[in-house]
């Protein structure tokens, strides 16, 4: 069940109220222009705004000069991925809007990495009868998943997304993420949906690079600690799902292009709490690892506002042999 929210102050709900009507006037516009206006139109507002001080501004300079230190990278390598990733979260803001209008005739501007990966974890999926476990990543266009994969695969597909802060666009954004015949729930509320999904052979995937409440632990992501959760290795484990590491990248205006890992070889699960511990550990270190790689090839199309090395209490060191 969903949790009470606690009554916003008046100066929040005049807020809330103004981005309800611009978020549906945008709902209402958007699918009128071609899907390289919306790109171009979403980066250049996004560019605006990173150009403005903020928070989120402050936090993702700092996070970039973690990544790449100045030791190793100049400023103004850090200031060109910093003005591309604010360029590109305005164009998922507005990516997300016109998906739904996808057709069949837009398939063409979707092509795959060149390495067979994608076709291997579909075949082992449908010859073994297993699930997909797919991670990713706030990365290029990674709402993409949720509003083009069910049309174009034979498995039935569901996403995890966290919950709107907004409750009245809760409605809206499902019957937007759900428009191409997938299936949304929220974190918190997943679990026995998820699992069910996978055991029944469908495709789950959630992204997997933020900084979540929940037992976790600390992964190293550009050679720093940061809490990782455990949950989404638990559901893959213990449903014996093919996982993959899967990003959806911008390759120009108007083009994706998508880009999958070679399949994780999972071990069985064992039934040691302590050896269930380190099996988990190892899956997330595992597809951290992979995000960093993928991050690193494409360091503009990242969302770097995130508090990605928040430290929290509830975080276990990582096996020092892993």
């Amino acid at each position: 069940m969903t949790k009470k929210r606690k009554k916003s102050r008046p100066w929040r709900r005049v807020r809330d109220a103004i981005t309800i009507k611009l978020i549906r006037f945008a709902d209402f516009l958007v699918p009128r222009f071609s899907f390289e206006t919306v790109q171009r139109f979403g980066g250049l507002l996004g560019w605006i705004g990173g150009r403005v001080p903020s928070e989120k501004r402050a936090r993702a300079r700092a996070n970039l000069e973690i990544a790449f230190p100045p030791e190793e990278h100049s400023e103004a390598f850090r200031t060109s991925i910093l003005k591309d990733s604010f360029a590109s979260t305005g164009k998922v803001f507005f990516e997300s809007i016109w998906i739904p209008s996808w057709k069949e005739k837009d398939d063409w501007r979707v092509r795959y990495a060149d390495n067979g990966n994608w076709e291997k974890a579909l075949t082992m999926a449908r010859e073994q009868n297993r699930g997909i476990v797919l991670y990713s990543a706030h990365l290029g266009a990674w709402e993409l998943f949720t509003g083009y994969l069910p049309r174009v695969i034979d498995i039935p597909c569901m996403g995890i997304a966290a919950e709107p802060k907004i409750p009245q666009l809760e409605e809206m954004l499902r019957n937007r993420r759900e428009h191409s015949g997938g299936k949304i729930v929220y974190r918190g509320e997943a679990g026995v949906a998820a699992m069910r999904h996978l055991r029944s052979g469908g495709l789950l995937a959630m992204l997997v690079d933020h900084n979540l409440r929940g037992h976790g632990v600390a992964v190293p992501i550009f050679g720093r600690p940061a809490h990782t959760i455990l949950g989404p290795a638990r559901l893959a484990l213990q449903s014996n799902a093919v996982v993959v590491t899967m990003f959806a990248l911008r390759d120009g205006f108007g083009r994706l292009r998508i880009e999958c890992d070679e399949p994780i070889d999972l071990p069985k699960y064992e039934k040691d709490r302590e050896q269930r511990f380190r099996q988990e550990a190892w899956l997330a270190k595992e597809y951290t690892t992979r995000i960093e790689a993928a991050v690193r090839r494409h360091p503009g199309q990242y969302l770097w506002m995130h508090r990605r090395w928040y430290e929290r209490s509830d975080t276990l060191p990582l096996p020092a042999d892993l």
